[in-house]
Formats: C-alpha cells, structure tokens, sequence
C-alpha cells in the first residue's frame, strides 16, 4: 500500500477503537497526530494515553504470520513504543474483529527480558525504514488483554 492509504486505515482504527473505549465508559478527549499518543481518554478522573496501531496485514507470501509488529524505530530515530507517551498499547486486527490491549511498560519490559523469543525486524515496512519486534499472537498472547470488536464490515480491502 502506500502512505496516505495506510494513514487513512490507522485513523480509521482509531476511531474505532475510540468508539470501543467509550462503550467502555471511557470519555474521548482528542485524538493527536504525534508520536505521544494516538488517542487520549479518561477514566474514572485519570487521564490515559492510547497507542493505536491497526493492522490489515497479516499475510506474507500467502500464509498467515499471526505476528503482531511492535515498531520501535523509524530511520534510526525512536518511534513506536520507543517514543510514545501512551500508557496502553492497543494492536487492532480489524480482520479477526479483535484488539490485543497491553500497558506500553509491560510491554517493553517483556521484550526486554525475552531478547530472544521475538523476532526482531530491521528494514521492515514504510520503505524498509522500520525496525521493530515481531511477537506471535498465538504464542504469547496471553500477555495481552484480548477483546472483541465487532464490525459488520471493514471499509477497505487490504487484499
């Protein structure tokens, strides 16, 4: 695919799971176009950062990879979970209609002290500029908070 059309999906998955979040009680104060944050709520009085990364890409060379991509740098510069402010991690596979939820620290610390049960990528995606983690959904979800989102259908076709 190519930027702008990748830009469009991920905004689209944020509004998703913006309207998920507010079924959940959570209230919706902005949405931001930096490397903070991608959604910021409240809860219960406290202010919480999401990091929304929606994926349609699941296949490589016509099989399914189950991996979920943790970026952690762009052309050498942090980015990702590297440089976000955001307290939780939302990784939305509109695909399977689901959502793995993890706190950005808990995340890293799990990449930290298993360096070698995660592949890491360098030259991956937006022109090979990324570097990143690739984690198997199957394997080691169960570190995440799994929820459902249900969509009658995904508005484009990644396929």
């Amino acid at each position: 695919m190519n930027f702008p059309t990748d830009l469009k999906q991920g905004q689209l998955g944020e509004r998703i799971i913006a309207k998920w979040l507010e079924n959940k009680n959570f209230e919706i104060i902005d949405f931001s176009n930096t490397k903070d944050y991608d959604i910021r709520t409240r809860y219960k009085d406290k202010e919480i950062l999401f990091e929304v990364k929606t994926d349609l890409y699941e296949y490589y060379k016509k099989r399914t990879t189950n991996n979920l991509f943790i970026e952690v740098s762009c052309n050498g510069v942090a980015s990702g979970i590297s440089s976000s402010k955001s307290h939780i991690f939302a990784y939305y596979l509109p695909i399977h209609n689901k959502v793995y939820m993890i706190y950005i620290e808990k995340l890293k610390k799990l990449i930290q002290e298993n360096p070698y049960a995660f592949y890491r990528t360098s030259q991956s995606g937006d022109g090979g500029r990324v570097n990143g983690f690739l984690i198997d959904r199957i394997k080691y979800g169960h570190y995440f908070n799994q929820y459902d989102i249900t969509l009658k259908k995904w508005p484009f076709n990644p396929y």
